[in-house]
């Protein structure tokens, strides 16, 4: 039976059993460690990296440590993250705190009650969330409480919120200081990457203009910060994708990682495919022309790479993966380029992505597109393409009303249809 590899580190040579427990290491799980010693040396593997650790009496462990090992009893873990976001405090001071301390108590026309009771109030007209995010931004509590949100997006703030909390991450909320005047809904420093949640009415051109979003990441860009913007349709029917794309992009996934030199590529059916990217794609399915698969050993797909071609360029439509495929792309991508020669051209949306897959396998940045619309039919929570509401389609549907001297924008308007612009995106060429 072969020996366990060992890894040195603080003068130390261990296995990775033997390292959990130790009072150097910052893990308690054996599959993260055994991670994080192949991605980094193994000192900042036993270290943390992105793991962020919180002190009480001298002792610093990270979050989950800690809700296994309260230090006192009955904590209401929701309330300690609150009171060091919203009120500043540090993990011992919220911990430490009186559930019911007098500072806590706030007077609204004439009457005292807890910050807690006015929440849950008829009087407070927000989600909690935002009523923690408003004070974080410097609002009295009564107007935290009383004003009605601007949006319709806050619960979908909070459940996105609540996700990255859930991820074990440190985050500000509503950060007005990094890219003035904007605001970053979330920004987790350990990471440099800031999230934003688009709500789809409140971010249309009406009420953001056609290049806010593109502007924003533009700030972010500048600061070397990567802004992941979701959409509230995304997140409302495509969330299991969300919820994947961000734990990969937060270095925080457990999936199992497949190395794509186990595996085959494979020319998979278009039914075949169209299951997979609706499953896996957070812009669904397209057709194509081609559909190339990579099974694993067991037969299993693994992930779909799709190709049409367009003018004299192949282009590059979908590639989503199952799993964590290591090498997978490139591997498909070259199978692809023997069957078929030719430059290739694809896009990076720059609303969820930076490009950094492309860079690493060869493509090329071409152009920085502008940004483009979608429209969204009054009443539905739903972006649907811009070639949708093309001006045969409101002359040939009698659900729509149409005139000839109406242009595509005025028709869309006439027919209760707003535009919502993205943050543009990057094309890529490789030849």
């Amino acid at each position: 039976m072969p020996k366990a590899k060992v890894y040195s580190a603080f003068g130390k040579d261990l296995t990775i059993k033997e390292w959990l427990g130790q009072p150097e290491c910052e893990h308690e799980n054996y599959s993260t460690l055994k991670g994080r010693f192949q991605k980094y040396d193994p000192e900042e593997a036993l270290t943390g990296g992105y793991i962020e650790l919180y002190e009480y009496n001298g002792l610093k462990k990270k979050w989950s440590y800690w809700k296994k090992n309260p230090p006192i009893k009955d904590i209401n873990w929701r309330t300690i993250r609150t009171r060091m976001q919203a009120q500043g405090m540090s993990f011992q001071e919220a911990i430490d705190l009186p559930k019911r301390q007098q500072i806590a108590l706030e007077t609204i026309d004439g009457e005292t009650k807890h910050r807690m009771d006015w929440v849950k109030s008829d009087k407070c007209v927000v989600s909690q969330w935002l009523v923690w995010k408003r004070l974080a931004d410097g609002w009295s509590f009564k107007d935290a409480i009383l004003t009605p949100a601007e949006n319709g997006s806050s619960l979908g703030e909070q459940s996105l919120a609540a996700f990255i909390e859930a991820l074990g991450l440190e985050f500000d909320i509503g950060n007005r200081n990094i890219i003035p005047p904007y605001e970053l809904d979330i920004f987790i420093p350990s990471k440099n990457i800031a999230i934003e949640f688009n709500g789809l009415y409140w971010h249309s051109e009406e009420k953001r203009g056609s290049r806010y979003h593109y502007n924003k990441w533009n700030a972010c860009n500048e600061q070397g910060i990567q802004l992941i913007q979701i959409w509230e349709d995304d997140w409302k029917y495509r969330q299991d994708i969300v919820k994947r794309m961000m734990a990969n992009k937060l270095g925080c996934s457990m999936e199992p990682r497949v190395y794509a030199r186990k595996c085959q590529v494979t020319v998979e059916d278009k039914n075949t495919a169209q299951e997979f990217l609706e499953e896996f794609h957070i812009q669904g399915f397209v057709l194509a022309s081609y559909y190339y698969g990579l099974r694993d050993m067991d037969g299993d797909l693994l992930a779909i790479c799709s190709f049409k071609k367009d003018g004299e360029y192949w282009d590059l439509v979908r590639y989503a993966t199952s799993k964590k495929v290591i090498g997978g792309f490139s591997k498909v991508l070259k199978k692809f380029r023997l069957d078929h020669p030719g430059p290739i051209k694809t896009f990076a949306d720059l609303t969820i992505s930076d490009g950094d897959l492309y860079y690493k396998t060869g493509f090329v940045l071409d152009k920085i597109l502008d940004p483009d619309y979608s429209y969204v039919m009054s009443g539905t929570e739903v972006r649907q393409h811009k070639f949708a509401f093309r001006k045969k389609r409101f002359k040939d549907d009698p659900d729509l009303f149409f005139s000839e001297h109406m242009t595509e924008r005025e028709l869309a308007a006439k027919n209760n249809l707003y535009r919502v612009y993205d943050a543009g995106k990057l094309r890529f060429i490789l030849k």
